[in-house]
């Protein structure tokens, strides 16, 4: 968006504005591409719309953020040390690794609610209520793993992190990573940043499942399930 608005000067077409945007940015931009920017930027009053009006700027801050948005939020670890904490978990983006913990991950669930279950993880619980706050300790140890996924996922496209936070999303405590290079990367490596979180919700139900086999604790299957 940036580098649309550098090229907006009354003068450039369509057309010129995306050939230059793409001269910046080291990629292809179309005119389509450069319209669907600028469609973007006329609501917020940075462009003239055809008939040469500007859009009033919106009121506030608070314009632009829903109810449901996070309030409170830090970057706490900075890029370059950031960078240097995911690089190991880029060797889970291998395509054989992939590949196996996928297919161990869809065996994993088969096993858990085909042949086990979770009656007795869900027994477990009810009777030691206490386990509630271990869940809950895990829940926010997978928040935080999620996370070093889309940062890994990033990484290993070529991308860098510039950084990795903390928030608050109403009350409850959230992770954040800035992958905002991903959008000079090709598609391929957008979508392995945007999915690396998930895929790496999978690779922790597989660690309880690990820790679930050697010690028998049934409420790890529950951390799965839920």
């Amino acid at each position: 968006l940036y580098r649309a608005l550098e090229q907006v000067d009354g003068k450039r077409s369509i057309e010129e504005i995306g050939k230059a945007i793409s001269e910046k940015m080291q990629r292809p931009y179309t005119a389509q591409n450069a319209r669907r920017l600028l469609q973007k930027l006329v609501p917020l009053g940075l462009v003239l719309d055809a008939q040469g009006n500007a859009a009033p700027p919106p009121e506030g801050a608070s314009a632009l953020r829903g109810p449901l948005s996070i309030n409170l939020r830090m970057a706490l670890i900075p890029p370059d040390v950031a960078n240097a904490i995911v690089k190991p978990f880029t060797l889970f983006f291998l395509p054989p690794v992939i590949a196996v913990l996928l297919l161990l991950s869809l065996a994993g669930h088969l096993w858990l609610y085909v042949v086990h279950g979770v009656a007795r993880g869900t027994s477990e619980v009810i009777y030691n209520p206490g386990l509630i706050l271990a869940i809950i300790a895990a829940f926010v140890l997978s928040a935080a793993f999620h996370e070093l996924g889309h940062g890994a996922g990033l990484s290993y496209g070529g991308g860098k992190v510039r950084a990795l936070g903390a928030g608050v999303y109403l009350v409850y405590p959230v992770f954040y990573t800035d992958i905002t290079s991903s959008y000079a990367l090709g598609r391929g490596a957008r979508l392995r940043a945007d999915l690396g979180g998930f895929y790496f919700n999978a690779i922790f139900q597989l660690i309880c499942l690990g820790l679930f086999a050697l010690t028998g604790a049934e409420f790890l299957l529950i951390v799965v399930m839920l």
